[in-house]
């Protein structure tokens, strides 16, 4: 076609299609005490309405998620759940994300994680930050608590600051206790985790506000 005697320009479109948007993760990113095999949701949205499927992914303590526990295949705009029925452990961090695609691209989420269970932990309420040694056994109870297993008995101190926490799960999950030992020597009951930070003397140090820095929590064997 002519247009005053000149061919016509060409009209060019360019396609642009934009990747799902991803949010509102449930639990939401670092929830402390959740349920064993919880229910994960997340939101997902594509602008052009295009059919979307999500994968859903679970890994260990690195945050490397490579693991596929889960797929919700040609969805639409909306929140989607899947059971994490691999977080069958209370007092852990489990970590996951989803990959959503449409027929043009995809987007990865961030990794979330939660804790199930509470999470055992000495926090430093006090104004200056503490030195100490960390002591953590485990105990039974045949009218008092014995001391079954001396699990962490650390000689090199290590700090507590101002309004931080010490992880006590990131401690005593790195030593094996194994409870059939346990059973053999003591057998089945009442048994607890002790810990406290002490000072050289072995004495439990005390926050500024009087808070001892001591806690225990207890499971039984059968």
């Amino acid at each position: 076609m002519l247009v005053g005697g000149y061919p016509a320009p060409k009209l060019t479109i360019n396609f642009v299609n934009h990747p799902p948007e991803i949010s509102n993760p449930y639990p939401a990113n670092e929830t402390m005490n959740v349920s064993l095999i919880p229910e994960v949701r997340i939101m997902v949205n594509d602008s052009e309405n295009d059919a979307m499927t999500i994968a859903w992914y679970w890994g260990n303590s690195t945050g490397n998620c490579t693991h596929l526990f889960g797929t919700n295949s040609s969805v639409g705009n909306g929140t989607y759940e899947q059971n994490f029925s691999n977080a069958t452990v209370n007092g852990q961090w489990w970590y996951w994300k989803v990959n959503v695609s449409d027929v043009y691209g995809y987007n990865v989420s961030d990794v979330f994680r939660f804790y199930t269970g509470v999470q055992s932990k000495l926090v430093n309420t006090g104004n200056t930050n503490i030195s100490g040694y960390l002591l953590m056994q485990v105990q039974y109870y045949n009218g008092e608590w014995v001391v079954a297993d001396n699990t962490v008995d650390e000689t090199t101190a290590r700090v507590i600051l101002v309004g931080q926490q010490l992880g006590l799960d990131t401690v005593f999950n790195t030593h094996l206790v194994n409870t059939s030992d346990l059973l053999d020597e003591f057998g089945n009951g009442t048994y607890r985790v002790y810990a406290a930070f002490r000072d050289p003397d072995g004495n439990v140090l005390v926050c500024d506000d009087e808070t001892e820095l001591v806690t225990t929590w207890e499971f039984t064997i059968t």
